[in-house]
C-alpha cells in the first residue's frame, strides 16, 4: 500500500475518532459487548494495515461503548 494511502487513512481514522469523542463527551452509554467486538475488529485491522496507532483507536471506542473514563 503506498505511504500516501496509509497516511491518509490514519489521518481520517483519528479525525473521525476525535468528532466521536468530541460529539459524545458529556453523554452516558451502558456497557455493550458487541460496540466491543466491533471496535476490537476495527482496531485489528488498523494495527495489521500500519503496524501501530492501535492506542487511540481502542481508547476513542471504549469511551463511546460505555467504559468508565477512569478505566480506559
Amino acid at each position: 500500500m503506498p505511504k500516501f494511502y496509509l497516511k491518509l487513512y490514519i489521518g481520517i481514522l483519528i479525525a473521525l475518532i476525535g468528532i466521536v469523542i468530541i460529539a459524545t463527551i458529556n453523554r452516558e452509554y451502558a456497557f455493550s459487548w458487541k460496540k466491543i467486538t466491533i471496535l476490537g475488529m476495527i482496531a485489528s485491522f488498523n494495527k495489521g494495515i500500519s503496524g501501530g496507532g492501535y492506542g487511540p483507536v481502542v481508547v476513542g471506542g471504549q469511551l463511546v461503548s460505555g467504559v468508565n473514563e477512569k478505566n480506559v
